[in-house]
């Protein structure tokens, strides 16, 4: 009888000690998905408008010149109210890891472009595979997560939450 309760006991530790990382810890998608922090996407999109185009400037924050954390901080902080590290890897490690199945407009897509530099790119999810980003060759602009380009070399998506 001893040896049963020892087992019980042992199982349900087991059980409650592989729960999901506290970054992943929601009860289920559905639920999740409600949590979106989605403010109002066409505010999101009529933001990103007034920045198309925009030329590229590594270390740039302004309409003169951004680079991608720069412009993933001005959209976060304008149209979310929320402040954000200045780099791409600094914007992942602080942010709210989510399943890529689960974004929503106004979350943070991250790539990997160069072997070595760790995450180096960051965009902003509109909503149909859509993302909004600065590029070196084209500035502010709008591309499709499905492009074989940003699919081999997507590493995550994190979440804000003020």
């Amino acid at each position: 009888m001893r040896c049963i309760i020892l087992l019980t006991l042992l199982s349900l530790y087991l059980l409650s000690s592989c729960r999901p990382s506290a970054r992943f810890a929601v009860s289920n998608e559905a639920d999740y998905q409600t949590e979106s922090m989605v403010k109002d996407k066409s505010i999101l999109i009529d933001f990103i408008k007034q920045w198309l185009d925009t030329p590229y400037k590594y270390g740039g924050m302004s309409k003169s010149g951004v680079d991608c954390s720069g412009f993933s901080s001005i959209v976060m902080h304008e149209v979310y109210d929320i402040i954000l590290p200045r780099t791409a890897e600094e914007q992942y490690n602080s942010g709210e890891k989510i399943r890529e199945s689960w974004l929503s407009p106004g979350d943070l897509i991250f790539f990997k472009n160069f072997r070595g530099h760790g995450i180096d790119h960051v965009g902003i999810f509109l909503g149909d595979n859509q993302f909004a980003h600065a590029t070196e060759s084209s500035g502010v602009t709008v591309s499709d997560l499905n492009e074989s380009y940003y699919q081999n070399r997507y590493v995550g998506a994190c979440r804000y939450k003020k």
